[in-house]
């Protein structure tokens, strides 16, 4: 169920970073500057809908949106432009899409789901995909 995602959580480890970043069009140095970079997410919830703050060392990034309703923000490799998106849940995941993308690979999918004590964070650009996994440090 969506609502196991709620708490704060903490990047322990990712799979496949770099070859998603490289996918997304980022140069080497941001790229290395990002695989440094441990972020913390706060996810809050009420109904259907969510609050995700994204917190690193360098920006914040907050997503407020509804279930099923449209909203806009950016991507965190693109914050000069914001995009068009929905979210759904699906078997206990979080997916948002991205509805206007004019990525060649196609438009990224973001899926949050809980797996044993972990948030999984899989990224999607195509057919390169990152996972990206979190520790809860509070409830």
């Amino acid at each position: 169920m969506a609502s196991e995602l709620k708490g704060r959580w903490e990047l322990h480890h990712s799979d496949n970073f770099d070859n998603f970043l490289k996918a997304c069009g980022l140069g080497f140095v941001y790229r290395k500057i990002a695989l440094g970079v441990k972020p913390s997410v706060h996810i809050t919830q009420d109904g259907d809908c969510f609050e995700i703050v994204t917190t690193t060392s360098y920006r914040t990034n907050e997503w407020k949106f509804s279930i099923g309703e449209e909203f806009s923000n950016y991507v965190p490799w693109d914050s000069d432009k914001t995009h068009r998106m929905i979210a759904e849940v699906e078997d206990g995941k979080l997916i948002i899409k991205v509805l206007d993308s004019s990525d060649e690979e196609g438009s990224p999918v973001f899926i949050r789901e809980v797996v044993g004590d972990e948030l999984v964070l899989t990224q999607r650009l195509g057919n390169v995909e990152t996972k990206r996994y979190f520790t809860k440090v509070q409830p």
